[in-house]
């Protein structure tokens, strides 16, 4: 992947942010490192430091709306099985999201609206780790699909539902 200023990546599997710049730093004030410097988007005064020598393994490129659409397609409603035990089912949220795969995230999300549509049915809400857990995948989802799309991030449900009803 090629580093350069100005360039839009992928954090953490998560987090859009543009390399503010690329060279030495020391973060000790001594021992200088080369690390990539990034702002995340819609959050300019904050900043990560990421040495050069794992940036691989935590930067990545935003998907291509190619991508971004295929998966849309691919959404049918159905979402990965429900864990009933509660801790259990926190865990695999939390491996799922730091996955960075979308097929999973998109798999829980679905789970977690069968769920929550099923408890609000019989007048209970879903629990504080299941909400946490859909913010987050909402969250990565939607700041992602709408850079792709060149939309906000708060029209992506409404994107992915017309694009989903002309499939059917």
């Amino acid at each position: 992947m090629q580093l350069t200023e100005g360039k839009i990546v992928v954090y953490r599997s998560a987090e859009l942010c543009r390399i503010k710049s690329v060279g030495p730093y020391a973060p000790d004030g001594i021992n200088a490192r080369e690390y990539c410097i990034l702002t995340p988007l819609g959050s300019e005064r904050s900043t990560y430091y990421v040495p050069m020598d794992c940036a691989e393994q935590k930067l990545r490129d935003p998907l291509t709306k190619e991508e971004v659409l295929a998966l849309i397609d691919s959404m049918d409603g159905a979402g990965a099985e429900w864990c009933s035990d509660d801790n259990r089912r926190k865990a695999r949220q939390n491996e799922i999201l730091s996955s960075g795969s979308y097929e999973s995230v998109i798999g829980m999300a679905g789970a977690i609206y069968g769920e929550r549509e099923r408890r609000r049915q019989s007048g209970k809400k879903l629990t504080a780790s299941d909400e946490r857990a859909m913010k987050a995948a909402e969250q990565m989802i939607y700041s992602e699909f709408g850079y792709v799309l060149g939309i906000e991030p708060e029209s992506v449900p409404d994107f992915i539902a017309q694009r989903l009803s002309k499939k059917e």
